[in-house]
């Protein structure tokens, strides 16, 4: 008997079941959005729910703060006092709670702060000295949170609360205090923590007594209430702000008030992110590693400021106040020198942020040693020396500009000679074998003039200083 094989039948077979791998593909290439899809709505529909119970316990919490506070001077006293607040505080944050609803455990943080009352109509940026002082009003911000949030953000709640109308002396005053950035009204700075001193006994022996301590809202402000009359002294301490710095480049900004009866005094401050520059030329950031970088202010009050190095890769130079106007940079380590502004490179400066500035100009210096004493000769080829180098503000000036002068590395070629680069300005150079005792610059000086980018000479030769013998 023969077997007869069925070629199309097998072929048939073979189509099918490639057939239903495709499409197998097909669907579950499909399916893997749909799914992505729905994971992602069940997430978002996770999100509303914990948030629609988030909003509950907000609520919760801040109609039982309503309750304890009630409308009693005693009552509301108590509750300051469970609190650890007091009528003269300023801001403070309650104990966190915990609440499980369901397998979920959601945190409640509670911070409370007094606000100006209703006559801050224009807010901080406008107060000056208010008066009549409306009562302080005592701002609560409720703000819960739940693991894995994902795509949602945490319930807020902010109301405010009046207590009782008896809380607050008629014959106490109150201070509010404005913190803009360096743009002005449009910049408040949140977060800075502002210290309020009274002036303790009289003139002209006053000393500060306890402080008092507030941090600013979203509105840059600080309210002090409760307070007794007399001088106070506003406080914006760097220790306490971190990283920040007040015009003229002073990170600690402070400023007398005076509290009258029934009014509120009110004062800005300007405090900003500190700035910072980088050199992003390499001969020009070593240059500036040994003399310093100047930062002017091109306005309103230029006050050039000498920067040393910070450390890093490349380095930076600052802190300044991040003046809108830019500065006016230049190498060096004197600040009462001012080169032409053809030497000057202007740079603009932005809260927290590192400036990299460029072209900014020095020259190279060659000068030709001979070995000090009786018989001056030559100096060998190849010997390591220092070169001192001391900045002075003017070509007749008597006084460097710093006691410490810049200290250079430098190499003696076959004529004797070194070269080393220095900013713009009036130096006076020495010399002195690699460690020995550090030379003293000639008196009366008489500094050469670095004014052009061009390689230049010292008018002289220079004598390099020997050992000396201790004994």
């Amino acid at each position: 008997m023969s077997i007869v094989r069925k070629h199309g039948r097998d072929n048939e077979d073979g189509l099918s079941i490639i057939g239903v791998v495709i499409a197998s593909l097909i669907i579950m290439l499909a399916l893997i959005p749909a799914a992505a899809l729905l994971e992602s709505t069940l997430a978002v529909s996770a999100d509303n729910q914990h948030r629609v119970v988030a909003a509950n316990l907000a609520t919760q919490q801040m109609e039982t703060i309503r309750n304890q506070i009630g409308t009693s001077t005693a009552s509301f006293a108590a509750w300051l006092a469970k609190n650890n607040f007091t009528t003269s505080s300023s801001s403070s944050s309650l104990t966190p709670a915990t609440k499980t609803v369901g397998s979920i455990t959601y945190t409640v943080n509670t911070d409370i702060a007094w606000s100006a009352g209703n006559f801050q109509t224009g807010g901080c940026s406008s107060v000056s000295v208010v008066t009549p002082q409306a009562p302080p009003l005592l701002e609560v911000a409720i703000k819960v949170t739940w693991p894995n949030q994902r795509l949602a953000t945490p319930v807020d709640l902010v109301s405010s609360i009046n207590p009782p109308s008896s809380t607050f002396s008629t014959s106490d005053g109150s201070v509010l205090v404005s913190v803009q950035g360096a743009a002005g009204t449009s910049a408040p700075q949140e977060g800075i923590v502002v210290s309020l001193y009274p002036y303790v006994g009289t003139a002209p022996n006053q000393t500060l007594g306890t402080p008092t301590y507030g941090t600013t809202d979203a509105t840059g402000c600080a309210f002090f209430p409760s307070l007794t009359p007399g001088p106070y002294l506003v406080e914006l301490d760097g220790s306490k702000n971190a990283g920040y710095v007040g015009e003229w480049n002073i990170t600690t900004v402070q400023q007398p008030v005076t509290v009258n009866t029934g009014a509120t005094a009110g004062l800005q401050l300007t405090y900003d992110k500190a700035a910072y520059f980088s050199i992003s030329d390499t001969t020009q950031s070593a240059i500036a590693g040994e003399f310093g970088l100047i930062a002017n202010p091109i306005a309103p009050s230029p006050t050039p400021l000498a920067l040393t190095a910070n450390g890093g890769d490349p380095p930076t130079y600052g802190p300044v106040f991040p003046s809108t106007t830019g500065y006016e940079t230049w190498l060096g380590s004197c600040s009462a020198y001012v080169p032409a502004a053809t030497y000057q490179t202007q740079a603009s400066t932005n809260p927290g942020v590192t400036t990299s500035i460029s072209g900014l100009q020095y020259s190279t210096l060659t000068a030709t040693l001979q070995t000090s004493g009786a018989t001056p000769g030559p100096v060998a080829q190849g010997t390591n020396v220092d070169i001192y180098v001391w900045q002075y503000s003017t070509s007749g000036s008597t006084t460097a500009c710093n006691a410490a002068p810049a200290v250079i590395a430098a190499t003696t070629n076959a004529a004797s000679e070194v070269s080393v680069n220095v900013p713009m300005g009036y130096f006076e150079i020495a010399a002195a074998y690699v460690g020995d005792q550090p030379p003293t610059p000639p008196t009366p000086p008489t500094p050469p003039t670095i004014d052009a980018t061009t390689p230049q000479s010292v008018g002289g030769s220079v004598l390099v200083t020997p050992a000396i013998t201790v004994s």
